[in-house]
């Protein structure tokens, strides 16, 4: 990780925090233990139902160990996204031009929640539970709009790839999911540009 793509990223998370207030607002405060989803050192002081980005403590070892224990390869642009700020985003609001033959369609990514007390509980969760799509060198880093994860394509230039949830569980090769498989953006910072800037993406479909 270099410092640029750190500072990179904070710009995408101030255009964010500028114009999508409402997206440090947060509807379940508490798991079904009763916990407090919320870290303490994430609470909204001014607002109870609001939560506050809190800078990272994820180091290089930390994502090392992550890579070394699922054996991936993340991009370097997106390690410095995991290891930039803490953050609860549920939902990001993104839209897509010429996306199976329609014009501004207006999507959302379920982006994997990174919350101070537990820094990479829920990425490394996600990839226990998607282990066979991992080892066929999908990475998954989210939801997209409800229709299953979006994933680094580690054989193709780790470009994000749409899997189908109905149909991708049934995959049993690295070429059915290939032929499964949907590319939505080119890399990670066409990701960033839609769902945290606002600019339109046009899909290559």
């Amino acid at each position: 990780m270099i410092k640029e793509e750190k500072e990179v990223i904070k710009k995408y998370f101030e255009i964010l925090t500028e114009n999508h207030p409402e997206k440090f607002e947060i509807e379940e405060m508490f798991d079904d233990d009763g916990e407090s989803i919320v870290p303490e050192n994430m609470e909204d002081s001014n607002d109870a139902n609001k939560w506050v980005l809190l800078e990272s403590n994820v180091s290089e070892e930390d994502i090392l160990k992550l890579e070394k224990e699922f054996n991936v390869k993340l991009p370097s642009l997106y390690k410095a996204f995991i290891s930039t700020y803490f953050h609860m985003f549920e939902e990001l609001d993104g839209v897509l031009d010429d996306f199976h033959c329609e014009d501004v369609k207006e999507v959302y990514v379920d982006i994997l929640t990174q919350p101070s007390n537990k820094p990479l509980q829920v990425i490394e969760n996600v990839y226990k539970e998607c282990e066979e799509i991992i080892e066929f060198g999908y990475i998954p880093i989210g939801d997209f709009n409800g229709w299953g994860p979006i994933c680094f394509d580690v054989h193709n230039n780790y470009k994000l790839v749409w899997l189908d949830h109905e149909e991708y569980y049934n995959c049993e090769t690295r070429e059915e999911l290939e032929e499964l498989g949907e590319t939505i953006f080119g890399d990670f910072k066409e990701f960033m540009d839609c769902f945290f800037a606002g600019v339109t993406h046009k899909c290559e479909m």
